[in-house]
């Protein structure tokens, strides 16, 4: 037994066990008490916003162009996300890249649609996200958005404080 002691007195595993708890708590306190979680809480701030919603490729068919004041509501949640402060049909245009040249080209399509509204919702404003009522939201998001008129999906392409 007096081969796995150190100076003949201290029991070697004994030693390497006090390491690992030693490392462990080292980890622990790095990872879970110096995060900055707290603040990015503490800084978040209730702001005014504005973002716009792109829909495309939508039939011309479909008569839902949203009126100024209807409520929005994110589908897969159902909470609400804002009010429709304007909305405006345009043709939809398809940009793409010519497969013989590879130059870029776009076509209008004249029985399709992009319908642009502007939403405007309190949001919650922080570092990490902007969120309303729990929906994160940010340019590029692509989510279905359900209003009275029009149920589709689109993506935030412009997003502004008021």
């Amino acid at each position: 037994m007096k081969k796995y002691r150190l100076f003949g007195k201290i029991p070697v595993f004994d030693i390497i066990i006090i390491a690992i708890v030693l490392i462990a708590a080292i980890v622990f306190y790095n990872v879970f008490m110096t995060s900055k979680s707290g603040e990015i809480i503490v800084n978040s701030q209730t702001k005014t916003i504005r973002y716009t919603v792109d829909f495309l490729n939508i039939s011309n068919t479909v008569d839902g162009i949203p009126d100024v004041g209807e409520k929005v509501y994110e589908t897969s949640t159902n909470y609400f996300v804002g009010t429709v402060v304007s909305a405006q049909a345009k043709p939809f245009v398809n940009y793409s890249y010519n497969e013989v040249t590879g130059e870029p080209t776009s076509t209008t399509y004249n029985d399709r649609q992009t319908i642009s509204i502007v939403i405007e919702a309190s949001a919650v404003v922080s570092e990490r996200s902007t969120e309303v009522n729990g929906v994160k939201l940010g340019i590029g998001k692509t989510t279905t958005f359900n209003m009275p008129s029009l149920c589709a999906m689109g993506v935030v392409v412009n997003m502004e404080e008021v």
